[in-house]
């Protein structure tokens, strides 16, 4: 399970590249795992997404649920984590 974010983006970065390799829901709960392993701090920062409804702003600890109910976010989401995978490869 994803402990750190670099662990995230490479669940992503598979997510991507391999999409039969894991469910949606499974994904969501390296998610889960990720969030959990924040101190509070962290779990209640806010990322952010532009789409074409406009911004939009989610704390870290409901990102799973955000994750679950918006498929277009989600999807911004793990191609914004597996662009970062391919960034860190370049290097």
């Amino acid at each position: 399970m994803a402990k750190t974010f670099n662990e995230l983006i490479d669940k992503a970065a598979q997510f991507v590249e391999q999409p039969l390799s894991f469910s949606k829901d499974n994904f969501i709960k390296e998610v889960e795992e990720y969030v959990k392993s924040l101190d509070e701090k962290r779990r209640n920062a806010i990322i952010g997404f532009i789409s074409p409804q406009g911004m939009k702003a989610v704390k870290y600890s409901e990102l799973p649920q955000v994750l679950r109910n918006d498929e277009d976010f989600f999807k911004r989401y793990v191609n914004a984590l597996a662009k970062m995978k391919k960034l860190s490869i370049k290097k």
